[in-house]
């Protein structure tokens, strides 16, 4: 499935011959990295090794954080869909506080959306949380996934390379 499938399956109504967001929680994340990137390819669509310097700790977390790390135009909005294995307890905004919400789609999955409205989003230089999640149990960070859209202040989508989950202490 391309990344506009994707991306157009998270803005419409699901029917009701589709799996329930409950049961699409219990099966393995899609194919996205958690580090955003397509697994097995990079940017330009070639094979590559799987990485991702802030996954793989190899010790589960209670709290995991979308971090994105200097995007060119900064970050205008987002609305992001994160996927784990454990319920999720609670959600804490990060970089854009003022429009910020969630939506609970089931066990392990939860939505989040920001407006820049203040201009808090504009000159993102450093590696900052856009939004933190509390797990009910401790989860290990590679089994989580994120996937949706970023939109820089040009309007432009923010590269996935700019998006990293990090397990937070």
């Amino acid at each position: 499935m391309s990344l506009v499938d994707r991306l157009a399956r998270l803005f419409r109504e699901p029917t009701d011959d589709e799996e329930p967001p409950a049961r699409r929680a219990d099966r393995a994340p899609d194919t996205y990295r958690s580090d955003g990137g397509e697994s097995g390819t990079n940017a330009d669509g070639d094979a590559e090794a799987e990485t991702g310097p802030d996954v793989g700790s190899g010790r589960d977390a209670r709290r995991v954080a979308v971090v994105v790390q200097a995007p060119p135009a900064g970050v205008r909005r987002y609305e992001l869909t994160l996927r784990a294995a454990a319920a999720v307890e609670t959600v804490e905004p990060g970089l854009l506080t003022r429009l910020f919400e969630t939506f609970d789609d089931g066990s392990g999955v939860v939505r989040a959306r920001a407006v820049d409205v203040d201009g808090n989003g504009k000159a993102v230089d450093a590696a900052t949380p856009l939004f933190t999640v509390h797990f009910e149990a401790p989860v290990d960070p590679e089994t989580v996934s994120v996937d949706g859209t970023l939109t820089g202040h040009d309007e432009a989508p923010v590269p996935w390379s700019r998006v990293r989950l990090t397990p937070v202490d």
